[in-house]
């Protein structure tokens, strides 16, 4: 994740438990937390003016760490066998459970939390094990499996209160390729991308493109602010492309020193965390900073 304010990416190694700071103005690692117990999804979110990092767990819990410090104030026990992922819409908070009290089916598993309470407000999904992704600027939010087949795609949104009025699937059930680890939401909120080919959903989860179907592998995707261009990072390739949208005029490409796996914006740079594997082992992360 990436605090453009503070100009620090979060890195997470979601096996080990762990969560660095780097800050990429400056080129220097900062902090180091370790949990010693494997991650979901994390998200970040802003209470009382200060920056905090909410991280779940495979054994119920969903940590409160502050961002500045890397260090953990707070946790609430959501339950369940895991937490698989989270998002935040201003004081509340979404998470992706595991937790059939109320059920045994998994139409219950999106529970939704007063940070400030740590108060339990609503319940909602269709299924549990999936990524949260809120769409900017918005209280509304997209989920994706990824422990069934086909892929899994489903739509909520909550009321002033964080409680949630809507929820439906999607129509298409594996028609396209969705992939809950490449998920971004447009920067108006009315879109998002998700999987190696690019594909494009509105976000009352209509199909509407995909960037490029055949020969692609993107790993992830930033924007500039109108949405207008997209950049995509390519593994095999070691480039970002930039690409407008809707046209999908490829407008340039720039080379990276490894491979990219991870992309922002800021500003009138990309900010990439990029990897090289040796031996099958990805052993050096490095993050690139590339000026427009």
């Amino acid at each position: 994740m990436i605090d453009k304010q503070a100009n620090v990416i979060f890195l997470f190694d979601n096996v080990a438990g762990t969560i660095n700071s780097y800050d990429y103005a400056a080129d220097k690692p900062l902090k180091k937390l370790s949990l010693d117990i494997g991650l979901g999804y994390a998200a970040m979110g802003l209470i009382d003016s200060k920056t905090e990092i909410y991280a779940p767990t495979v054994d119920g819990w969903l940590f409160i760490i502050d961002a500045a410090t890397l260090t953990v104030t707070d946790k609430i026990f959501v339950g369940g066998e895991n937490v698989a992922s989270a998002a935040v819409f201003g004081d509340k908070i979404a998470v992706s459970a595991t937790e059939r009290s109320q059920t045994y089916s998994y139409e219950n598993n999106v529970k939704i939390y007063d940070r400030k309470t740590k108060k339990l407000i609503g319940r909602t999904a269709y299924y549990d094990n999936t990524h949260l992704l809120n769409l900017e600027g918005s209280s509304e939010f997209i989920d994706i499996t990824f422990n069934i087949t086909p892929t899994q795609l489903t739509y909520f949104k909550l009321d002033n209160d964080g409680k949630p009025i809507v929820k439906f699937e999607d129509k298409y059930h594996g028609d396209h390729n969705l992939d809950p680890t490449i998920l971004k939401s447009f920067p108006d909120g009315k879109k998002f991308i998700t999987g190696s080919h690019g594909t494009v959903y509105t976000s009352d989860l209509t199909f509407e493109s995909d960037l490029n179907y055949y020969g692609t592998n993107y790993t992830d995707f930033a924007f500039n602010q109108p949405g207008t261009i997209i950049y995509c990072s390519e593994l095999s390739n070691k480039s970002i492309t930039a690409i407008s949208y809707p046209a999908k005029t490829v407008l340039k490409s720039y080379v990276t020193k490894l491979q990219p796996l991870k992309l922002f914006r800021d500003d009138d740079s990309l900010i990439c965390v990029s990897t090289e594997n040796v031996y099958g082992y990805k052993a050096v992360i490095f993050i690139e900073k590339i000026k427009l």
